[in-house]
């Protein structure tokens, strides 16, 4: 069975996982990046606690959308982070109908994690000319995507938004509770209700 923890404020997210790995009570663990969990602490965490049989899952907000990426035994973020641009493209290509939000965030999350300034555009518009996005986007609206989810990186979800919530534990159980032998990205979108996966073989 999945279950959830909601991370105290006082609780570093290390501290979470060595207390519920040690009592061996959870099969997967969600880590929040934001203002108070960092990019570099999720990675700390990725390679730490990453295994076939504990699934870290980090989970970001912008708005009323929920970003859900998901560690396992053949991709963590740590590597997806740590990826020369090379090989990372490389990645990217093995992913069937790529949804270019996921695109999107995977770089951002690549800048802040290099502490790099606000300017992948130019980055993403060279990875994205060579892939099949679904659903298709021009690298205008592609470029507009990036502004708006940098702009909105962090910030605090809505109430109402907040209903949303069941559903996402809804696709995080799916992963937690069986087999996951590849890289999953689920991202819930309040504006369409709808749920979009990307794999990598």
């Amino acid at each position: 069975m999945a279950k959830i923890s909601v991370l105290e404020s006082d609780l570093k997210a290390e501290d979470l996982c060595e207390k519920y790995v040690r009592g061996n009570e959870f099969n997967g663990i969600v880590v929040s990046l934001d203002e108070e969990i960092d990019i570099i602490t999720a990675k700390t965490v990725s390679k730490k606690y990453s295994s076939e049989k504990l699934l870290c899952s980090f989970s970001i907000s912008l708005g009323t959308r929920f970003f859900l990426f998901y560690d396992n035994k053949y991709i963590k973020l740590s590597e997806i982070l740590d990826l020369d641009e090379k090989i990372f493209k490389e990645k990217l290509m093995k992913i069937k109908n790529l949804h270019p939000y996921i695109l999107v965030i995977l770089v951002i999350l690549r800048e802040k994690a290099s502490n790099k300034a606000k300017g992948a555009e130019i980055q993403l518009s060279e990875i994205a000319k060579d892939m099949k996005l679904h659903p298709k986007i021009t690298n205008e609206e592609l470029t507009n995507v990036y502004n708006e989810f940098y702009e909105f990186w962090g910030t605090t979800i809505s109430p109402i938004s907040s209903i949303a919530g069941g559903l996402v534990c809804q696709e995080v159980t799916k992963f937690c509770t069986q087999e996951v032998s590849d890289y999953c990205c689920c991202m819930f979108d309040m504006d369409t209700c709808e749920a979009v996966t990307a794999i990598i073989k």
